[in-house]
Formats: structure tokens, sequence, C-alpha cells
């Protein structure tokens, strides 16, 4: 597993899928993250899409990521 980062070289070294995963997830917050401000309903995220913040769901945010990273294909 690699990172969807442009530019970002941070490969996953684990014995598994889960913990490849378990891995990349905890690259993104500590490296890809940034503290705001805001206020973020319970059971949220905020996902940057052009420039703005949008606030979705978790199960719309990883969607958003599907349908992104489809269309670098």
């Amino acid at each position: 597993m690699r990172c969807s980062h442009d530019g970002c070289r941070w490969q996953a070294i684990a014995a598994s899928a889960a913990g490849a995963r378990r891995q990349y997830a905890e690259h993104l917050v500590a490296t890809h993250t940034e503290q705001v401000d805001a206020d973020v309903p319970e059971g949220k995220v905020q996902v940057r899409v052009d420039d703005e913040w949008e606030t979705m769901t978790v199960e719309q945010a990883r969607s958003y990521h599907d349908r992104f990273e489809a269309s670098d294909d």
C-alpha cells in the first residue's frame, strides 16, 4: 500500500492487509491532516474539495476518495 498524495513516497511495511491499512491511517493523520478551529458534528469529517472544506459522513468521504482515486487512472 502506498500513499495516494502527490509527491508522497510513503509505503506500508506490514505482514497483513489490515496492518497496512492501520499504518496508512496513522500516516495520513500524522502527515496529511491539519487541525482547524471548526465545529464538526459528531460522526462527520471534513474533506477538502477544490480548496474548500466540506463536512460529510465518513461513508461519503470514502465514496468521494474512491471516485477521486478512480479519476486518476
